[in-house]
């Protein structure tokens, strides 16, 4: 289980100790990350907490759809 968005990010602990059964949290700038996350969580058998505030460059594995060019 993944929570994630920017209500996990300012909550990050609160989920952790109410809710033992989360396998990731993370925040807005980590959906990138999310694979990588689930993966090492079921690895290691414990939670995995990723927040970062910024990042350099957004993560373009995401896809994207738009009605026209601009």
């Amino acid at each position: 289980i993944a929570v994630g968005g920017c209500l996990a990010q300012k909550d990050k602990n609160v989920i952790l100790e109410k809710a033992p059964w989360v396998d990731v949290v993370f925040g807005t700038h980590n959906m990138g990350s999310l694979p990588t996350l689930l993966e090492r969580a079921r690895h290691n058998g414990e939670a995995q907490l990723e927040i970062l505030e910024s990042l350099e460059v957004f993560p373009s594995t995401l896809p994207t759809r738009r009605e026209n060019t601009y």
